[in-house]
């Protein structure tokens, strides 16, 4: 029997013994070797996940650790004259931030310019687990998230940020003004399709969006510069997003905020 991967390809014989029918037999060599292979699967040392310590004297020992690892890599830091120092300096700040992104990755669903289940089929395939287990939503809800899940829904979705500013933007809406930006921005449907749920015309749902669209962006701007007054320093997307509206600019997408 073929065995085929998921590029349809015929993979290599791993030395399972089985032929093609359901009462096909094997003689014992056979049946060796695959208790041989099962047996490297197995011998395969698997890492366990550190545990928090329980006990006191455990826990001041690891805080213990910390602080001396701080402090001899103050000390790098401080010592280094030569170029090849300073660049011994980054290489450790690099390992660490590397292993410190590692561990955030292990609890946090990122977001960003790329998309939550960007990459999706490489790791679900349908074979054993299906593709629908894989989307963000599931992937939350399996880890015990619910908060995402929970604020789903038109008049909630100011939960789903926490910048503070745009939180409060949001909620502080019109409920009629809500369900456009929630079907629009967050569900991705076209203004035909919104027309179609409320019973108007695509052209009234294009121009209330429009004008929901000039209040909110007024809005953020009005936040964004009293936070900078404060000294808040503006992240790339925000930074962008102020120079367009003090040119004038349309935003790219005209679903974006």
């Amino acid at each position: 029997m073929n065995l085929y991967d998921r590029e349809n390809r015929i993979m290599e014989n791993t030395g399972i013994p089985f032929e093609d029918g359901d009462d096909a037999l094997f003689d014992e060599t056979s049946y060796a070797d695959a208790l041989a292979w099962e047996r490297r699967i197995l011998s395969k040392p698997v890492p366990m996940p550190e545990q928090e310590p329980q006990t006191e004297p455990e826990r001041a020992r690891r805080r213990l650790q910390r602080e001396v690892k701080a402090e001899a890599l103050e000390r790098v830091e401080t010592s280094a004259r030569t170029h090849r120092e300073f660049e011994n300096v980054i290489n450790i700040w690099n390992r660490l931030d590397k292993n410190r992104e590692r561990r955030e990755r292990s609890h946090e669903l990122l977001r960003g310019d790329v998309p939550v289940d960007y990459g999706l089929r490489d790791n679900y395939d349908a074979l054993v687990f299906p593709e629908w287990m894989g989307t963000p939503m599931e992937r939350q809800l399996s880890a015990g998230y619910f908060l995402d899940w929970l604020a789903d829904c038109p008049y909630d979705m100011h939960d789903l940020t926490e910048k503070n500013y745009i939180r409060k933007a949001v909620a502080e809406m019109k409920d009629e003004h809500k369900e456009l930006l929630y079907f629009l921005g967050v569900k991705h449907l076209s203004p035909q399709q919104v027309a179609c749920l409320r019973n108007q015309s695509d052209r009234n749902i294009r121009k209330v969006r429009d004008v929901m669209f000039r209040k909110l962006r007024k809005r953020l701007y009005e936040a964004l510069q009293n936070q900078m007054r404060q000294g808040y320093k503006p992240a790339l997307r925000e930074a962008r997003f102020i120079r367009r509206y003090e040119t004038g600019m349309e935003e790219p997408n005209a679903q974006a905020v």
